[in-house]
């Protein structure tokens, strides 16, 4: 083989990037309903903190 030929049979190197592991649907759903629990727990921690601190506000707004 020539130089020319050697040039010609080379390509240039592309970087493959690793794929993403897919998940399961099962986790998937699994994760999506761990989440919805979580939130609605901190929701709901920060409604009642909210709700007594209105009342206490009422109460010193009345006194």
């Amino acid at each position: 083989m020539t130089k020319d030929q050697k040039k010609q049979n080379t390509k240039p190197v592309v970087p493959v990037e690793p794929q993403p592991a897919k998940v399961a649907p099962k986790m998937v759903k699994r994760r999506q309903k761990g989440d919805f629990w979580i939130n609605l727990s901190i929701a709901l921690f920060i409604s009642v903190c909210l709700l007594i601190l209105g009342f206490e506000l009422l109460i010193k707004i009345a006194g």
